[in-house]
């Protein structure tokens, strides 16, 4: 079960880190490249909120 959560919060801080990369890439003009990161942002929030 720690395993579980630190999995659940490891995916939690990449999408954090993601959210950031994307912020910066819209601010930066870099909208293909923001919506590359919100898509991996979505996956990793898929993944914070699997249970095993």
């Amino acid at each position: 079960m720690n395993e579980a959560k630190s999995r659940t919060e490891n995916a939690k801080a990449i999408k954090h880190c993601l959210d950031y990369l994307a912020k910066e890439a819209r601010q930066s003009d870099l909208r293909e490249l923001a919506e590359l990161i919100e898509v991996a942002g979505l996956a990793a929030e898929d993944a914070s909120e699997t249970v095993h």
